[in-house]
């Protein structure tokens, strides 16, 4: 009876944390299954659902992130790029920052003027207020190429909303 009662005694602390285990395992479940569908649907071409993924990658605080998305520049990058070149402004906006602060790619101010005009065009607010500030910052040839690239990029969306520049 000693020995039953000693065995139980030894067994019982490895079923509680083969408990705990299981319950971390679900845990850890639901985030795969929220970051699966998340990148399922980006995948898909859901502008929402990429900008989302983008955002999650840019993430260098892991508790701003889901736990299966580690930190990544470079991931950021295409899926802004993604959701940007399907008229998501929040992504134009959010790509204008990482072109002009080199993050996952070169500095580039030709490319950051380019979407930051392209989200302050679709509405974007934030972008429509820093527009001016940022156009100090650049040469005339440097605003013209970024106007020469904004116009490629919303010529590849089907309409050209920069021809009233050009009135």
């Amino acid at each position: 009876m000693v020995r039953k009662l000693v065995i139980a005694l030894i067994i019982m602390p490895a079923i509680a944390s083969a408990g705990s285990l299981v319950d971390l395992s679900f845990s850890n479940s639901i985030y795969m299954l929220e970051s699966a569908q998340l990148r399922h649907a980006a995948e898909l071409g859901d502008a929402d659902s990429q900008f989302r993924l983008a955002w999650q990658y840019s993430q260098k605080d892991d508790s701003e992130r889901m736990e299966t998305i580690h930190y990544s520049p470079r991931h950021a990058l295409h899926w802004y790029l993604e959701a940007a070149r399907q008229g998501h402004v929040a992504s134009a906006y959010n790509l204008a920052v990482i072109y002009a602060q080199g993050r996952g790619t070169n500095v580039d101010p030709v490319e950051a003027y380019a979407w930051l005009d392209y989200a302050a065009d679709g509405g974007h607010q934030q972008s429509k207020s820093i527009l001016a500030d940022f156009e100090k910052l650049l040469s005339e040839e440097q605003i013209e190429a970024g106007l020469a690239r904004q116009a490629k990029i919303t010529l590849g969306r089907g309409y050209n909303s920069r021809a009233r520049r050009y009135n």
